[in-house]
């Protein structure tokens, strides 16, 4: 059965190797993201532990999955939308696309919020407003829908490289002064500049690699984001004292570069092996036919062992997030082959 699914899956559409390896890649940055995000305050300490030296590490475990996991999702999903906008009509997208983000975050959005009570509202209008700004982490799903449409009228009606570039990084840049979601809309500001460059990375993808499929470029775009990814969170606590204002520029630019150069140092890097390599063991392939729904199952599963279990008072603080994170992995996985055999997958995955 899976072997089947696999190679319908590579006969139907254009599969990427690269692609896939990526998707892969950032998948587990997720997982180890949310095992670890209760120790970098993005969630609330459901449990009673003491911070130390060794809890530390995971902050800066944290600090690094999160560091281009985001942006190298939208970038992915550029990346194909520039194999298959020509099959697409600005309605036909609109349809293909709320089939595919908006409805799933919704369905799944009530699950989650009803189940692990994450939403607290007055009013069914409220909470229709929540469900479509994408409750938990699902509030990827209607900003990464916008990406799509509003990248479709960029590529389509203004088609001009340089003018799509600088347009996706002025809304970039002022999606910092924008504070609301409006169903996705303006998160997706935010992150068009990467959907954008997937798209154009794919388009010039012989150029590209013509000319930086090379171990230097590699290397020197991996020192590049490294060097500022430290910098961000060592170096410019030190220049507080310019102003709120100054050091939130600064710190702009500098996770610009960090998350920019990580991306593409991640691309290059990822083909670059598989250059040598040659095609991919059909787990990989596996693994992408299934993470759409380890993505919106996953963190459920941690919530629910955080908040709702005794794991977190039971083991070793040390090794939570690594039992937490195998058990969300698993259990995301198994359920949505479950859903995939039950062929629920075809309109909510």
């Amino acid at each position: 059965m899976i072997c089947w699914i696999v190679l319908k899956y590579r006969m139907n559409k254009k599969c990427f190797d690269d692609i896939v390896i990526l998707r892969f890649i950032v998948i587990l940055w997720l997982i180890i993201y949310h095992s670890t995000a209760v120790f970098v305050g993005a969630w609330k300490v459901p449990f009673v532990y003491e911070f130390g030296e060794a809890t530390y590490i995971y902050v800066w475990v944290a600090r690094g999955a999160y560091a281009i996991m985001l942006e190298m999702f939208t970038f992915i999903s550029g990346f194909l939308f520039a194999s298959q906008i020509k099959d697409y009509t600005f309605f036909s997208l609109l349809k293909k696309k709320c089939r595919r983000l908006i409805i799933p975050a919704i369905v799944w959005g009530i699950v989650y919020a009803f189940a692990l009570n994450k939403v607290v509202f007055e009013s069914g209008w409220q909470f229709f407003g929540e469900l479509l700004n994408g409750v938990g982490h699902l509030w990827f799903l209607p900003m990464l829908f916008w990406c799509f449409i509003i990248g479709f009228v960029l590529f389509k009606y203004i088609n001009n490289f340089w003018i799509v570039v600088l347009c996706s990084f002025i809304l970039c840049v002022l999606s910092r002064y924008i504070s609301v979601s409006f169903g996705g809309f303006f998160m997706a500001f935010k992150y068009l500049f990467y959907f954008v460059l997937g798209f154009y990375i794919c388009f010039y993808r012989n150029v590209i690699f013509s000319n930086f499929l090379k171990w230097r470029w590699i290397i020197l775009l991996i020192f590049i984001s490294l060097f500022s990814f430290i910098s961000y969170y060592e170096v410019l606590k030190q220049w507080s004292s310019f102003g709120a204002s100054f050091n939130a520029a600064i710190r702009f630019g500098i996770s610009s570069v960090y998350k920019f150069c990580g991306v593409i140092s991640l691309f290059l890097l990822v083909n670059k092996i598989l250059s040598k390599n040659g095609r991919l063991k059909s787990f990989f392939y596996q693994f992408s036919i299934l993470s759409m729904g380890i993505y919106v199952f996953h963190q459920m599963i941690i919530d629910y062992l955080y908040n709702y279990t005794e794991l977190p008072s039971e083991i070793n603080i040390m090794l939570l997030p690594a039992i937490a994170g195998v058990i969300a992995l698993g259990g995301s996985a198994l359920l949505t082959w479950t859903l995939v055999k039950m062929k629920v997958n075809k309109i909510l995955l």
